[in-house]
């Protein structure tokens, strides 16, 4: 809803106002940290001369554009999706530079922007579920074979992966849909893997079935939560924070119903320790599953070798930290590498950092804030270790935000920006 003060000062500021509007909707609904897009509306504001106070909350937002009785206001609501499409990312990210640096612009080439995000965010996505929930069963090997799986658990990852992938993506999202669906995705998926030690040789199940619901771990929510709380965005940080807590939370519950119904056919069969696959597969396979995140994200096609790149930076920079820090390595430095080299390409005139980022981000914040943190909100009563504990996830998620962050102060700042690219 828009909502306009009645003593405007005039059609170009109303238009400005509206278009303003748009774009804070646009980049919270593809989940854009809040200090973010507030400063990607500020600098829009500076460069159209005029000056904007923005109040963003998870669904609502208000725009103030101007000073004084002939101000402009904006109210409206907006989407809240935990989903990422970095193609619409990209897209909307180009109207952005362009409005930020070609100058002051006119009723007119505002009106054309409105026009061109509307179209931007109607714009069906490029993947539909069927290649979705393909790509989601790819990525489930890729993760199970990262995780020191072997051919088997990779396989079974595979199936896993395909059926929390059909469930994740098999019906229109919405708030209500998306909890369902990671208990449902859960669910399904653990009888999955269960179900195959029939009919495959013994497998460590944990393994296949942490590779297929990887997606459905909120570990990105709870890191992009984490940094709104850092940069005093409280409002949209502690709602998404406790949103993807839930999630943790139905996600959990879906792998302890999986367990209990599995249970009463009888004593399940013992698993089995992987034999964990060399590097070099390992890598190749991640490699493949960084092509398959292309899907899975609604990537643009020419993104996806600069995705595979992000995945492969950030396998590499986890592995570094093990070195470092053995045995689990580092999350503060296996972001700040991963952040680091996605800024310096950007700023040699590369593609987005989010489109190397946010992939890499999904390699490392999993393998951190993995499925042992879900299983152990089933067993309250029983001693955990440190890393199985809440606290020790809020932590992680602070070490990601703080490497993310930390690489954004030393890298961040130096060299021009690229040129506004057109959208595909």
């Amino acid at each position: 809803m828009n909502g306009h003060s009645e003593t405007g000062t005039g059609a170009r500021d109303s238009e400005l106002a509206g278009v303003l509007g748009d774009v804070a909707a646009g980049l919270h609904g593809v989940s854009i940290p809040t200090d973010v897009v507030e400063e990607e509306i500020q600098a829009i504001g500076k460069g159209q001369g005029v000056s904007v106070e923005t109040l963003m909350l998870d669904s609502r937002l208000e725009l103030q554009v101007g000073k004084g009785p002939g101000s402009e206001l904006v109210l409206r609501s907006m989407d809240f999706d935990t989903g990422w499409n970095l193609r619409r990312l990209a897209d909307l990210q180009s109207v952005v530079s362009r409005l930020r640096g070609n100058g002051v612009a006119t009723t007119t080439a505002l009106s054309a922007a409105r026009q061109e995000i509307a179209e931007i965010v109607a714009r069906p996505p490029a993947f539909k579920a069927g290649a979705v929930a393909l790509a989601y069963g790819v990525y489930g090997a890729a993760v199970s074979a990262r995780v020191g799986g072997g051919w088997v658990e990779v396989v079974a990852g595979v199936v896993a992966g395909l059926v929390a992938g059909a469930v994740h993506f098999g019906s229109t999202r919405s708030r209500q849909l998306d909890l369902l669906q990671s208990f449902t995705g859960a669910l399904l998926g653990t009888l999955a893997a269960f179900a195959l030690r029939a009919v495959l040789p013994p497998f460590d199940q944990a393994v296949a079935v942490f590779g297929g619901i990887s997606l459905l771990v909120p570990a990105m929510v709870l890191t992009i939560g984490t940094r709104e709380i850092v940069h005093e965005a409280l409002e949209s940080g502690v709602f998404r924070l406790a949103y993807g807590l839930l999630r943790f939370v139905m996600l959990g519950f879906g792998v302890g119903v999986a367990i209990k119904l599995y249970g009463l056919l009888g004593t399940p069969p013992p698993t089995a320790s992987p034999a964990g696959l060399p590097k070099a597969i390992q890598l190749g396979l991640v490699a493949l599953g960084g092509l398959a995140l292309t899907v899975c994200l609604q990537g643009r096609r020419r993104d996806a070798l600069w995705m595979v790149a992000g995945v492969v930076v950030a396998f590499g920079s986890h592995e570094l930290s093990k070195l470092i820090f053995p045995p689990d390595g580092s999350a503060f430095l296996a972001t700040f590498l991963l952040t680091a080299v996605a800024i310096v390409q950007y700023r040699l005139g590369g593609r987005l950092p989010a489109v190397l980022i946010i992939p890499g981000f999904l390699q490392v914040a999993p393998g951190f804030l993995g499925s042992q943190s879900v299983l152990a909100l089933l067993r309250p009563g029983v001693h955990h270790g440190t890393g199985d504990t809440f606290f020790q996830v809020m932590l992680l998620a602070l070490e990601l935000v703080t490497g993310m962050l930390v690489a954004e102060m030393v890298f961040g700042w130096r060299g021009p920006r690229p040129a506004p690219r057109v959208p595909a």
